[in-house]
């Protein structure tokens, strides 16, 4: 890694009106000012960079918000990723959840014969029970994800690198998931 006036460089950069496309020997490096350190990691989040070049880790309480809203965003993310109901995804967004309710609370008034569209695009026909089985399965989804993202907080909070917690595996089958590739045919 290059730091140069105590931030992180890439090249190409210009120093002085003169660009440097790729990093010039050592001794040049010096001579303009550009200190070359060990990157130990990538992460900023984790790691910060002093004035003079020195690179330390960020205290705990410093990391641990910054997990923890990544957490939040990948949880809220999976709400919206669909619902297993009956051999198909529905879909459960915002929008959809409305409609879904709306569904329920028509109850027996919905509509004999009505088509709603599915994740992959197929369509199915709406009852009294599917649109019950969507609400009570959109719930249920709804209970695992959030207990899962406090699971995951808990672990990040109570770890000594709470960088090194793997926080994204184990979480519900979204509809993306599910999805498996067709093989590709032979040439």
């Amino acid at each position: 890694m290059y730091i140069y006036n105590g931030q992180k460089i890439t090249f190409p950069i210009i120093i002085d009106e003169v660009r440097y496309q790729v990093a010039p020997d050592s001794d040049k490096l010096a001579e303009i000012g550009v200190t070359v350190v060990d990157d130990p990691v990538a992460d900023e989040r984790v790691y910060m960079i002093a004035g003079d070049g020195t690179i330390t880790r960020r205290p705990n309480g410093m990391i641990t918000p910054q997990i923890w809203e990544d957490i939040k965003a990948w949880r809220d993310a999976r709400k919206s990723a669909g619902v297993f109901v009956d051999d198909k995804w529905f879909h459960s967004d915002s929008d959809s959840r409305i409609q879904q309710r709306g569904l329920v609370m028509m109850g027996a008034s919905i509509p004999p014969g009505l088509q709603w569209k599915t994740m992959d695009g197929s369509f199915v026909t709406m009852t009294q029970a599917l649109a019950m089985q969507i609400f009570a399965a959109t719930a249920a989804s709804d209970i695992t994800i959030f207990a899962k993202a406090e699971v995951c907080k808990t672990a990040v909070l109570a770890a000594p690198e709470p960088e090194t917690v793997d926080w994204r595996t184990g979480w519900p089958l979204t509809y993306e998931e599910s999805i498996v590739p067709e093989p590709e045919p032979n040439p």
